[in-house]
């Protein structure tokens, strides 16, 4: 019995790449798993049903993070089109811790926060001390 190919469509923010071999699933029934790509950059395997079923998978978890974040911030009128447009929240979060304890938040205007956030999340030499942190803590 051959399954149906979703390889290449969308559900929500993630993308189909390819089935995982039968072989190399790990939940016991083997019932079907896409490896799928988010729009956020990471990968995720996700069961066929999460995808097209009643209850389905839309990310890889960065929509959670991103509601989470909105909930909690302290940051008033943060845009949610802002928050989605960075491909790494993890970084954007990162930077949002430090600006929170070094330079306080709350004396900050929307636009000066966000004027610190793009900087940081942008500057090249940032971006290689964050990457070097990055895998230094993979190898955890």
């Amino acid at each position: 019995m051959t399954g149906i190919d979703i390889t290449g469509q969308r559900f929500g923010r993630l993308t189909a790449i390819k089935l995982i071999p039968k072989e190399e699933r790990t939940w016991s029934n083997k019932e079907r798993a896409w490896l799928c790509k988010c729009d956020c950059g990471n990968e995720v395997i996700v069961r066929q049903r999460s995808l097209r079923g009643a209850r389905t998978t839309q990310s890889c978890g960065c929509v959670r993070k991103i509601e989470a974040f909105i909930a909690t911030n302290g940051i008033r009128g943060i845009e949610r089109e802002y928050l989605e447009s960075f491909d790494d929240f993890d970084k954007f979060l990162f930077i949002h811790k430090a600006i929170r304890s070094t330079v306080g938040i709350e004396l900050l205007s929307k636009e000066q926060y966000k004027e610190y956030i793009d900087y940081f999340y942008f500057d090249n030499q940032f971006n290689m001390i964050y990457d070097f942190w990055k895998r230094q803590e993979k190898r955890r």
